[in-house]
Formats: C-alpha cells, structure tokens, sequence
C-alpha cells in the first residue's frame, strides 16, 4: 500500500495521482511511497497537534476552574441555608409558628439550601467530569486524533459549554473550527497513526 506524498491519503500501488487531494508525480520513478513525508509536512503535522493539545488543556482549565468555583458556592449557599433554617427554627422555638421572623428566615433557609443543591451542585458535578473527559482526549491526541477530531468536531459539546461553562466554550470553539479548517493535515496526521509512519 502506498500513501499520497501531499497529503497522506491511502492508495493502490500503480496510482499516478491522489483520488483524495489531487496530488501529481514529483518524480519518475516512485511518486507515492511510505514514510515519504518530507520535514515540513513533519513540523506541520506536530504543530498541529501541539495546537490541539494546548486548547484541550484550555478547555481542561476551564471545566476544572468552574467546578472549583461552583463547588465553594455549592458549600457556601449550603451553609447559610442550614444557618437560616436554624435561625428559623430557633425564632419558632421562641414564638408562634406564625412569627414574621421563623417565616422569612425559613424561607431564606430552603432557597439557599435549593440552590446548593438543585442548581448548583449538578452543574459542579458536570464540570468536573467534563474536565476529566477532557484530559482523556487530551492523553489521545498524539497517538488517536481521529477520537479527538470526532470529539471536536461535536456539536453537542459546542452546547454543553453554551449551558455550563463560557471559559471552557471558547477552547471548544476554537478546536471546532481547527477541526474544519485543518482537514488536510489531520486526514495526514490519522494515517500516519493508523500506518504508523
């Protein structure tokens, strides 16, 4: 099997040109040939990686950054809800169930304690398992590109980070669109994974 010297793509052994990219002889006698990469091709296909990396520990940062941040809000909201819910409790103690007092500060008590809970530790939990995710694709780069551009390329994620997270959206947004603009180069690069050249 012989691979296409422009941009990679598999083809039968008496191929004059690329049926992927279109690419003509560059010499008489051997014209598609393994391992036939030249240097810049090299550097281009490990900058390219490299980018894909840098912007997946972006996204990384950014998933891990938000789930930090809504973890100490989840505690703290947590904590004055049982604070007031306590305060209410106390105050019902002192006077009648009635008491302008026990009402509001039980009122204060389960908002908070409905925001810890229901809003904000779903959406800690989402991000630190989307910072997990994203060190496993960041892990495949090098040696699985097909998985990371599947990955990229997700319209899904696109939206999980809209809902989620901003920080991180911006990396996802960028690798989406490296994805599209950089097909040559990552079609080269996952032969060269699959081939091992």
């Amino acid at each position: 099997m012989k691979f296409c010297t422009v941009c990679g793509a598999k083809l039968s052994d008496d191929a004059k040109f690329c049926h992927n990219c279109g690419g003509t002889q560059q010499s008489t006698n051997e014209v598609y040939t393994t391992g036939s990469y030249s240097d810049a091709e090299a550097q281009e296909d490990k900058e390219c990686l490299d980018n894909f990396y840098t912007f997946l520990k972006w996204e990384r940062f950014g998933w891990k950054l938000s789930a930090i941040l809504f973890l100490i809000a989840t505690i703290i909201f947590a904590m004055i809800g049982l604070i007031a819910l306590a305060g209410g409790a106390v105050a019902f103690s002192e006077s009648d169930f009635n008491s302008m007092p026990a009402t509001f500060s039980f009122g204060i008590g389960f908002l908070y304690l409905f925001l810890s809970l229901i809003l904000y530790l779903p959406v800690t939990i989402i991000n630190f398992s989307m910072s997990k995710r994203t060190k496993n694709y960041m892990n495949l780069v090098y040696t699985d590109i097909e998985a990371v551009e599947e990955r990229c390329s997700n319209i899904g994620i696109i939206i999980l980070g809209a809902f989620f997270n901003t920080l991180a959206l911006i990396f996802i947004i960028i690798n989406f669109v490296r994805t599209k603009t950089n097909k040559r180069i990552i079609e080269r690069i996952k032969n060269k994974q699959k081939t091992g050249v």
